[in-house]
């Protein structure tokens, strides 16, 4: 296949600029593999930015849609950077979309397989128009990690319920989603809540509650309090019904401990009949009262949206403002999003992007299209497959993404949506519509462009390279003949765009958000 030979021939000619752009040779900042801490200037203030650059928008849409589209800079220059974000914030319910993707994804929505609940998902990563509800559904779905692997064929509709608690409320109140997560038919079989009883309380989700999704590792809490949390944790069973062959959970009034708690220094008073329940609600407000619950989620918001290890006067304030908020998630992210330290040169080094961020940013940004069992499997083969977080405490993340494996999979997906442009996922897609003027582009100007579009930071000589691979030929036998590019080319567009397309992903840089 000519394309195939083309992109091996590019891949070859540019790699050693590639390597060395990568280590410092000139062509920007590498991915910032960890420290963080918030040095330079502007990185720990919270002073809202008045002015953005068109590099400043390119990383908000980096962070927030998987990657910038052409659609979401047009977005941005018609609103202005601060209703932008505004607007991001409002996360849609019900939507046309996800009916679609309900029908074309799902045979059986009673009985949904594994196979459809990972489809379905992707497919609203890629089609959303709002991309920010999927990004912060993922982060979301990595910090309260619960997987689909545990539910049995009468239990997998529970599934659909638990993410959208993640994509309808990732902007909402944390008490709010924090009290629907504990009660969860999802969370409450990941973490054998309906196997606790008052006989037998099980400690799992008590001591994740706090471990993972509240407070920290040994963050204001004992074991003892684990002990105490986990009778207030009981009650819930499953049930099977023999008509519909679904399961379903429910509140046990019998399997409920009744009795008063002591917890955190606190007293929990038991309560009998249905409103044994409400002790769910009663731990998600005791802790929220008594721990830095807002310093904890703050500091995993201001992680994953700007840099790892931020500082004690960047978080400080932030959490006041949750608690000031009453909990409410989005005052919180707006503001992260349009302080100047979201901006500063230290946000803007980079964090390693997951397979499903590199995945999703590239087929939104070009357009481009694979089926979704392939993107399904090229994110499980790299090790992200949405549904399925390896254990409670997610993906672990950062340069562990930068496997061996994980990268000969990132280039296979993109091989993938390319060689796939003569299937019906790519119909209609003109490469051209990327470049900033059509048909007139010059090869300098398409390098330019897609590398912008991308965010790939290159080199003098990368750049060099590039247009070079543009203005040539590569005969049969090896042969590099000169042949000026010509958007209005079918041909150098399939071809030559295409493998452009491909060098970039494999850009060090590129791997970066």
């Amino acid at each position: 296949m000519q394309v195939s030979r083309r992109w091996r021939a590019c891949a070859a000619a540019v790699s050693f600029v590639i390597v060395l752009s990568g280590c410092g040779g000139g062509g920007g900042a590498g991915p910032d593999l960890g420290g963080g801490g918030g040095g330079g200037p502007g990185a720990t203030s919270l002073v809202a930015k008045t002015t953005f650059t068109a590099d400043d928008i390119g990383h908000l849409l980096n962070r927030t849609r998987f990657g910038p589209a052409p659609a979401d800079l047009a977005a941005v220059q018609q609103q202005g950077v601060p209703l932008f974000i505004d607007s991001m914030l409002i996360l849609p319910m019900n939507t046309p979309l996800e009916a679609q993707v309900d029908a074309d994804e799902i045979e059986d929505p009673l009985f949904p397989d594994e196979h459809e609940l990972v489809r379905w998902w992707l497919r609203l990563m890629q089609e959303n128009p709002n991309p920010f509800q999927e990004v912060l559904a993922l982060f979301w779905h990595d910090h309260f990690a619960t997987s689909q692997e545990i539910l049995g064929g009468d239990k997998k509709h529970w599934w659909l319920t638990h993410l959208n608690v993640l994509r309808h409320g990732g902007t909402g109140n944390l008490r709010t989603l924090l009290t629907q997560l504990a009660q969860d038919w999802t969370m409450l079989e990941w973490l054998d809540g309906v196997r606790s009883s008052d006989n037998a309380p099980n400690e799992n989700f008590a001591r994740e509650f706090w471990e993972l999704f509240t407070l920290g590792v040994d963050n204001g809490y004992t074991q003892a309090d684990i002990i105490q949390a986990a009778r207030c944790f009981t009650g819930y069973r499953t049930r099977f019904d023999d008509v519909t062959e679904r399961s379903r959970v429910e509140f046990d009034v019998n399997r409920h401990d009744t009795g008063d708690k002591s917890i955190l220094g606190r007293t929990v008073m038991g309560r009998s009949g249905a409103a044994g329940a409400s002790e769910y609600a009663d731990m998600v407000n005791l802790t929220l009262a008594e721990r830095p619950v807002a310093e904890y989620i703050v500091g995993k918001l201001f992680a994953f949206l700007c840099y790892p290890n931020p500082p004690a006067e960047v978080i400080e304030p932030l959490a006041a403002l949750l608690r000031a908020a009453d909990h409410e998630l989005a005052p919180v992210i707006a503001t992260l999003l349009k302080s100047e330290a979201f901006y500063s040169a230290t946000s803007k080094a980079g964090l390693v992007k997951s397979p499903a961020e590199f995945a999703l940013g590239f087929v939104r940004a070009t357009g481009m299209r694979t089926h979704m069992d392939d993107l399904d499997a090229a994110l499980s083969d790299a090790g992200q497959r949405p549904t399925m977080p390896p254990n409670v405490a997610g993906w672990a993340g950062g340069a562990l993404w930068l496997s061996a494996q994980s990268m000969v999979e990132r280039a296979n997906l993109v091989r993938e949506c390319l060689a796939h442009r003569s299937s019906e996922t790519q119909t209609g897609l003109d490469l051209r519509t990327l470049l900033p003027a059509g048909a007139l582009s010059t090869s300098l100007e398409a390098v330019d462009a897609l590398a912008t579009l991308l965010r790939v930071r290159l080199s003098a000589s990368d750049r060099t390279a590039l247009v070079t691979y543009l203005d040539t030929q590569r005969e049969g036998g090896g042969t590099i003949v000169a042949s000026p590019f010509n958007a209005a080319n079918d041909a150098h567009i399939v071809e030559r765009v295409s493998g452009l397309l491909y060098v970039l992903a494999q850009h060090p840089t590129y791997h970066v958000r």
